[in-house]
């Protein structure tokens, strides 16, 4: 691409951020929707998520049923004979 279709590019979109920062100036409704619901979410969302797992039921296909990919997974609980 030459300079001048660059600059161009570059020209009409500091012009479209320009008028999207200015209508969100004038609209109050608009700001308080841009910046309320966001906070909200990572207020409750940090809250309510935790990054542990538990209870988690977990099965493992093994078709080549080697004793190297049985030993694989030592800490899977056979509790149900494979057939």
């Amino acid at each position: 691409m030459s300079d001048s279709i660059l600059q161009n590019c570059a020209q009409r979109l500091r012009a479209l951020v320009r008028k999207e920062f200015n209508q969100i100036r004038r609209d109050r409704r608009l700001a308080i929707s841009l910046v309320v619901p966001p906070t909200l979410q990572l207020l409750l969302f940090g809250f309510a998520l935790d990054a542990t797992v538990s209870n988690l039921r977990l099965g493992v296909l093994d078709d080549s049923k080697t004793p190297e990919s049985r030993a694989g997974e030592p800490g899977i609980d056979r509790q149900h004979d494979r057939e």
